[in-house]
């Protein structure tokens, strides 16, 4: 499943009823309630969410007992897991017009420069750093 990630989550939904591995359909349960959630609670878009990260982590283990013979009794544990998918927002970025390019371009001044060599640990004129 870690091909999903980075993928939009609409995509995600549409591929994963067709995966063969075992827990694909555990993950889109919980895919879809991460898609419901985002959509009611936050008011995200579908269409703008992709998958950042999914985790399954162990869960606790429920302790029963097998009944042996000559009256013993034999553990069995009975495993969980937990199914975390993090999704994240694809935010579109503005189309900025050319001219609106050249107005925004910051003016770096001699001391400015001067400094950010400075910073970086570079070589002056002396041969000091």
């Amino acid at each position: 499943m870690k091909n999903l990630i980075g993928k939009p989550a609409l995509f995600a939904e549409q591929s994963l009823p067709f995966y063969i591995q075992k827990p694909a359909k555990r993950i889109l349960k919980v895919l879809h309630s991460a898609l419901a959630n985002a959509e009611n609670n936050y008011r995200l878009e579908k269409s703008n969410l992709f998958i950042k990260n999914i985790i399954v982590d162990e869960g606790p283990s429920y302790r029963r007992r097998r009944p042996r013979s000559k009256g013993r009794a034999a553990p069995i544990a009975k495993k969980t897991s937990h199914i975390t998918i993090v999704l994240e927002e694809k935010i579109k970025a503005k189309v900025i017009s050319p001219a609106q390019k050249a107005e925004s371009k910051p003016v770096v001044s001699a001391k400015k420069t001067a400094v950010q060599i400075k910073k970086r640990g570079e070589r002056n004129k002396e041969g000091k750093k």
